[in-house]
């Protein structure tokens, strides 16, 4: 699934900063709720990363590094905290990675493969 970002409504994956007392699978977990409104179960091994360049409201910017994680998905919300902010859309990873904003990202999801019998 990708969403749109709030401003420019750009399609990423749904991200978020570190959170303190939180492993970065379990933020991803909560990042996933709010930003798409999805639930499931998440896979604690990150399955990539990649870079981006965060340009914050004062002009200035962010060398960011994101690590992306696996979601089982159990199930989608019809209402959840950020749906008036943003766009969600489910795609196939090809078809993501053709959609996708940033160059890095769809690189990424362009060589992903799950097998689809792991056991998570």
């Amino acid at each position: 699934m990708l969403i749109t970002t709030r401003q420019a409504g750009r399609w990423i994956l749904p991200r978020g900063w570190p959170v303190k007392g939180k492993t970065p699978a379990q933020t991803a977990t909560q990042e996933a709720f709010e930003e798409a409104g999805v639930v499931g179960r998440i896979d604690p091994r990150p399955v990539g990363e990649y870079r981006y360049l965060k340009v914050l409201p004062d002009g200035s910017s962010n060398d960011c590094v994101v690590t992306l994680f696996s979601l089982h998905v159990r199930g989608t919300l019809v209402q959840w905290p950020e749906q008036a902010e943003r766009k969600r859309r489910w795609h196939a990873l090809a078809q993501a990675s053709e959609v996708a904003s940033e160059g890095q990202l769809a690189h990424l999801l362009a060589t992903l493969r799950f097998d689809r019998n792991a056991a998570m």
